[in-house]
């Protein structure tokens, strides 16, 4: 069958336990979903989702994802050891740590705590790979952050762009969007605010009979994040 004429269905729960809303819906071109304290899929549990914080839509034969906040965003967890070309100022969340590189007059990478404080600042090399995590034999090294893994993540910057990649970490690594298109035919995590997750798989309706349950979830989850304030500028 081709794959622009399927209608695909889309199963939806959403909370760090997974288990707060769980539905499956038929989605035709031009149906959307709308997400915030104040949208059709209404959040009250999650004090820093805004009135209307995501919107997700289909538009055959591919998703949209878009963050319609002001202020503490929308993340997308990325797949683990797949490299991503971001650019400098790339708000990347680790655990419950934020990491951000910015470039002036050579390469810096900033690591903020889920207090919102900068509290590692390295000057860094072009072309040269870096590691960040737990063990102490790596340069960048988070201890105050047991959801960061061993070995969480690797960047390697250049002069206009930094690529990096999760190295099969426990918790995942998110980075921030405004817009993102998504395949149908896969399950993706998005968190919006501080504290919610939206853990979505979009499937083919033939193979829609088995019921996916919120505890198949959990894994994919893992330990997760729970902070509470803005992000700090820098």
């Amino acid at each position: 069958m081709d794959a622009l004429n399927i209608v695909p269905v889309a199963s939806l729960c959403y909370d760090s336990d997974a288990t707060k809303v769980f539905f499956t819906q038929e989605l035709t071109t031009g149906t959307e979903w709308k997400f915030g304290s104040t949208s059709p899929i209404k959040i009250t549990t999650d004090s820093t989702i805004e009135l209307n914080h995501l919107v997700i839509r289909y538009l055959s034969p591919f998703y949209q994802a878009i963050d319609a906040s002001t202020s503490f965003g929308s993340y997308y967890r990325i797949d683990a050891e797949k490299d991503y070309e971001i650019d400098y100022g790339t708000y990347i969340v680790v655990g419950k740590t934020w990491v951000i590189l910015n470039h002036d007059d050579a390469p810096m990478v900033f690591i903020i705590s889920k207090e919102y404080k900068i509290t590692q600042t390295y000057k860094l090399v072009e072309g040269k790979e870096y590691y960040l995590g737990r063990n102490k034999d790596l340069l960048i090294i988070i201890l105050d952050d047991p959801s960061i893994s061993g070995r969480h993540l690797y960047f390697r910057p250049e002069s206009k762009k930094v690529t990096i990649k999760d190295m099969k970490s426990r918790n995942g690594t998110y980075l921030k969007f405004s817009t993102i298109n998504l395949n149908w035919g896969t399950r993706f995590i998005i968190r919006i605010g501080v504290e919610t997750f939206l853990k979505i798989e979009l499937k083919d309706p033939k193979d829609s009979a088995k019921k996916l349950e919120p505890s198949e979830w959990k894994d994919d989850l893992g330990g997760l994040l729970r902070v509470r304030n803005k992000l700090p500028q820098i």
